[in-house]
């Protein structure tokens, strides 16, 4: 089997729309055992010149999350965050809206061999297609 995405990556979904408000909202968490890193995927429906996020982690799901120096990003309509060899088990992003909304977001797992999902994790590899019908 060829080196690629497909086979090497667990998605899921962290936080899913939430209307324009002041307070911090912050998504799931995301378990990092296993796993190189976790790449997070999200958007402001209309970021607020104030509008940030930031990656925060925790030894334990419900535990206590610290904030990860120079993980804040500013005011972006798109956004992605890498986070390789994380240090702790446990990874969210955090949400400081300054009264915007914000869509969904996306955590990505990857290069964990031991623990692709053998369910739900539907996906094609093709080397090189031909075009033609689908």
């Amino acid at each position: 089997m060829a080196e690629n995405v497909i086979y090497n990556q667990k998605i899921i979904n962290i936080a899913t729309t939430v209307g324009a408000a002041t307070a911090t909202v912050n998504t799931s968490a995301v378990d990092t055992q296993g796993w190189d890193g976790v790449c997070f995927i999200g958007r402001w429906a209309a970021a607020a010149t104030t509008s940030s996020i930031n990656a925060a982690n925790s030894t334990a799901s419900g535990g206590t999350y610290t904030d990860l120096v120079g993980t804040k990003i500013l005011n972006k309509t798109h956004w992605r965050l890498d986070i390789y060899r994380p240090r702790e088990r446990f990874n969210r992003i955090e949400y400081h809206r300054g009264s915007a909304a914000f869509g969904d977001t996306w955590a990505i797992l990857y290069n964990g061999r031991a623990n692709v999902p053998a369910t739900d994790n539907v996906g094609e590899f093709h080397a090189s297609p031909t075009e033609g019908t689908a």
